[in-house]
Parts: structure tokens; C-alpha cells; sequence
């Protein structure tokens, strides 16, 4: 019962300044933001600075952290006191890209307070009714859109003494498609109508017929090349890949057609290639709408789900503020 009662609630609250930097292809992203860490009560002893504030550490950083401004520790009266300080962080994150590039992601930064039984901390909570979680004046990137934030305090080990809370700021960003649409998807889209130009040419020049088709296999596998260098090495299937995958199936069957084509009678000849034809065009022009709607349902929902950011002073520590996530 005396482990209960005797110790410092330690109240968490963070401002966001920037979210930058992100790549697909180190998983990783910078963050710019502001700590601050309210406690209410005497902690056990002093950190390696000689101040008695609570000890830290980020858990997913992949770099030392860059401290912008000096940390600084204030008291706010009635046993209460705040300690703030800036970073720059470069956090490593783990994406999934089934849905890329119409993907959105979650970005975590974890901050993990050791020992909390030693520092004299009874309790780690969000502080939903002080500093608050939220975003200050962050800038949208242009091929991400900021969608939401928020801060959860989970403990790790809660049947032992030292709770080890975990506490973990959650980005959520959505990509805009619009540099991949007109960059690969409209690439492909236009190689498959070029492919189609296949038909246009006269039987007589066979020779020109697979020179036409060997020339799109060469810009499809240019533009794969080009995808995969912006993408890391995952074992799964993305959107674009499906899209691409269908493209090199069409090319198979048109020229395979071509090849059909070449050692039948020209009546049969006719029938095969009215027949490819005709379903390689249904089969591209449904893919092409699934694509639109999908980049339309994204731009859409982008609409929707841009969260606001508010001014602040940076540096002041009475600002009551409305918190993104009460937990």
C-alpha cells in the first residue's frame, strides 16, 4: 500500500513542430518537437545534471537525439514542476506498402522512462489537462498530409514494482498519389495504349509487329527499375506492382496474338486478334477506373481528414491547450 501512495505522478505533453524527412525505402523520419514533463511531488534523487527531474530515453531513435534548446526546469508552485527541452529526432518506423502508393502511415516516436521505482514515480499519465498533445505550426509536406496525432502510455511489465511505462507519440500521414500517378501510372497506362498500336500495323510487317512489342517490354521493365529504386526490398505486392504485373500480362497476350497471328490463315488470324484485342482493351480499361477511384477515394478522404495545427508560444509553460488524444 506505501508504493501506492508515495511518489511523483509524472504527466507527459508534447508539441509537434515538424514531421519531415520520411523514406520508404531507411523506413525511417525526423521529427522536430517539444518535451515537456509535469510532476506533481519529490522525486527520489537527482538526474546526472544534478536536477531532479524524471530520467528518459527514445527507443527507436537510430541517432543520438539533437537537442535544440537547453533543457530547462521550472517550478510551477505548490510541489509542482515542469521540465521542458526541444529535439530533433531521427526515429526508425517500420511502413506498410500494400496499398502504395495510395498508403497511408503510422509513425511512432517511443519514449520509455526506466526505473521508476528508483526515481520515486508512482504513475506516468498523458497530460490531457495542461500542456496537452498537439501540433504547433507544422508546415504540410508536399507529398505527405499530416492526418492525425496522438499519445498513448502503455506499462510493460505491470505484475512487477517498476512499471517501466512506455510512452508513444503516433503520427498518422497519408501520400499524395499525385506525384506517382503522373510519374508511373500514367507511364504504364500510355505503354499499354502504344502496345495496342500493334493491331494498326499491317500483317505483311510481322518483323515490325515484335520489333513494336519487344520496344514496350524495354519501357515497361525501365519504369520497374525506376519504382523499385524509390521502394525498399519488401516481399509483398504493391498496388503499383499489381497495376505493372497486369501491364506485362497484357503484353504477353498481345504478343503472343502476334505470334498466333503469323502461322495461321488470315480468317483465323482476324478472330484472334479482334479477340485479343478486345479483351486487352476491357481488361486495361477496368484497372484504369479501379486506379482513378482509388486516387479519388484518397484525395477525398485527404480532404476530410486534414487535422488543424494551432500557434503557441513554444516556450511558455502555463499555456492550457486542448489535447488530440485523452488517454
Amino acid at each position: 500500500m506505501e508504493n501506492e501512495t508515495i511518489g511523483a505522478t509524472v504527466y507527459v505533453g508534447v508539441y509537434v513542430y515538424q514531421i519531415r524527412d520520411i523514406s520508404d525505402v531507411r523506413q525511417q523520419f525526423q521529427a522536430d518537437f517539444r518535451l515537456f514533463l509535469t510532476w506533481e511531488g519529490e522525486l527520489a534523487s537527482p538526474n546526472e545534471l544534478g536536477l531532479k527531474t524524471p530520467e528518459f530515453y527514445f527507443d527507436n531513435i537510430i541517432e543520438p537525439p539533437f537537442i535544440i534548446d537547453e533543457p530547462t526546469t521550472k517550478s510551477l508552485g505548490n510541489n509542482r514542476y515542469c521540465y521542458q527541452t526541444r529535439y530533433l529526432v531521427t526515429c526508425s518506423s517500420p511502413m506498410q506498402l500494400n496499398r502504395f502508393p495510395f498508403d497511408s502511415q503510422q509513425l511512432d516516436i517511443v519514449l520509455r522512462i526506466p526505473r521508476t521505482d528508483r526515481q520515486g514515480i508512482k504513475k506516468v499519465l498523458i497530460d490531457s489537462n495542461g500542456k496537452g498533445v498537439r501540433i504547433v505550426g507544422h508546415r504540410q509536406l508536399p507529398d505527405w498530409l499530416l492526418k492525425d496525432f496522438r499519445c498513448e502510455a502503455t506499462y510493460l511489465a505491470p505484475e512487477s514494482i517498476n512499471l517501466k511505462p512506455e510512452i508513444k507519440l503516433r503520427v498518422t500521414l497519408s501520400r499524395h498519389a499525385g506525384f506517382w500517378i503522373y510519374n508511373a501510372v500514367l507511364p504504364l497506362s500510355l505503354s499499354f495504349l502504344i502496345l495496342w498500336g500493334v493491331y494498326l500495323i499491317p500483317r505483311e510487317f510481322m518483323a515490325e509487329r515484335f520489333a513494336h512489342c519487344i520496344g514496350v517490354l524495354s519501357l515497361l521493365l525501365f519504369l520497374k527499375f525506376i519504382i523499385s529504386d524509390r521502394l525498399p526490398q519488401i516481399s509483398y505486392l504493391t498496388v503499383l506492382d499489381k497495376w505493372l504485373i497486369v501491364c506485362y500480362i497484357l503484353w504477353a497476350v498481345a504478343t503472343g496474338s502476334t505470334a498466333v497471328v503469323s502461322v495461321v490463315s488470315d480468317e483465323t488470324g482476324d478472330i484472334v486478334e479482334m479477340a485479343t484485342a478486345i479483351t486487352t482493351f476491357t481488361i486495361f480499361a477496368i484497372c484504369t477506373v479501379i486506379l482513378l477511384l482509388m486516387g479519388a477515394h484518397v484525395k477525398l478522404f485527404q480532404k476530410k481528414a486534414e487535422i488543424e495545427t494551432v500557434e503557441a508560444d513554444p516556450h511558455s509553460f502555463h499555456a492550457v491547450t486542448k489535447t488530440n488524444s485523452n488517454v
